[in-house]
């Protein structure tokens, strides 16, 4: 056998070695590290709203993030594409507290009329009891009226930021997310 030979049945057995025990072995144990990772996440996951679903979608661009800012990323522009991702991942993360938006507002709320406070008194002849919700400082029908005028200001203000944010992610998914490959 010469020698061109030989090098051709190595250069097979090589190919074969690669493609058939070695990338599914890679493959195997890449699986099972994905696994682990999402493992917490699925494991809480709950079909109740949409904070689990951003829960997930935020789960995946920091993965994806993380991927694109590390040396294993060959994509140009890797760097830029994980600023965009990173820009979601932080909506998300707003959007998942959503305790966060008019906060502000409330803020000042809490300030001017008091935090909000509850008692409850029993209702006569029943068993169940009237939730009483107030604020220290609005004592008086006119004040409660104002503090309640303010209440719904904050209400718009919450809503108009949560929009805001709803409309930031899902623009810039839809600028960017199909120049988010490798």
């Amino acid at each position: 056998m010469d020698k061109e030979k030989l090098l051709e049945i190595h250069e097979d057995i090589r190919d074969f070695i690669r493609m058939n025990i070695r990338t599914p072995v890679r493959r195997f144990f890449e699986s099972l590290s994905n696994t682990i990772k999402w493992l917490p996440v699925i494991w809480t996951d709950r079909q109740w709203d949409q904070i689990y679903l951003f829960i997930i979608m935020r789960k995946k661009l920091v993965l994806m993030r993380d991927f694109f800012n590390s040396d294993y990323a060959m994509a140009e522009g890797a760097k830029k594409r994980a600023k965009e991702m990173d820009r979601c991942i932080n909506i998300l993360n707003r959007m998942i507290d959503d305790f966060c938006y008019g906060e502000e507002c409330y803020d000042k709320l809490n300030k001017k009329w008091g935090k909000l406070e509850m008692t409850s008194t029993p209702i006569e002849e029943s068993k169940y009891y009237k939730a009483n919700i107030f604020r220290k400082y609005a004592d008086t029908p006119e004040k409660r009226e104002q503090e309640r005028k303010e209440l719904h200001e904050c209400f718009k203000i919450e809503e108009q930021e949560r929009e805001k944010d709803y409309d930031e992610l899902f623009n810039n998914m839809r600028k960017n997310v199909r120049g988010w490959w490798d």
